[in-house]
């Protein structure tokens, strides 16, 4: 058993919308679920070099996550697996919904509203609603 760190970047435009992406069909355990940019930490790395990574592997996309807002993490144990991290931060871009390139890890992505962020599926969806409410609160303009 190996502990793991996942790290997600909930990832704000400029047009007051957030990107998602949907993994493709052939993930071994979570096919054509809805996910954020991010994904498991290499030996040795910080969250923000591997979000980096991870966000220019996964989108295309190029970021100053030195910028990124930590929200917050969870944890628990996972039988068989050891002890699962996960690590939510966000980040407000200037860009209007600037150009992503999937990996054939995803399928297919969107923009969507804070609203539609409040039905996001778990295992980040206590994360995700953290940074919804706290850190854009109802009648902000971000």
């Amino acid at each position: 058993m190996q502990d793991t760190r996942v790290v997600k970047l909930l990832i704000h435009s400029g047009r007051d919308d957030f990107l998602v992406l949907r993994r493709s069909g052939t993930h071994p355990t979570q096919a054509h679920m809805v996910d954020l940019p991010g994904g498991e930490m290499d030996r040795g790395e910080s969250d923000l070099k591997a979000l980096d990574r991870e966000i220019a592997e996964e989108t295309g996309l190029i970021l100053n996550t030195e910028d990124a807002i930590h929200v917050g993490f969870d944890a628990e144990y996972e039988p068989g697996v050891g002890m699962m991290t996960r690590v939510l931060y966000m980040l407000k871009i200037e860009t209007i919904r600037p150009r992503v390139q999937l990996s054939d890890e995803h399928e297919s992505f969107d923009w969507v509203s804070k609203e539609a962020l409040r039905g996001f599926e778990p295992p980040f969806q206590v994360l995700v609603q953290t940074a919804v409410d706290f850190y854009m609160p109802p009648g902000t303009q971000e």
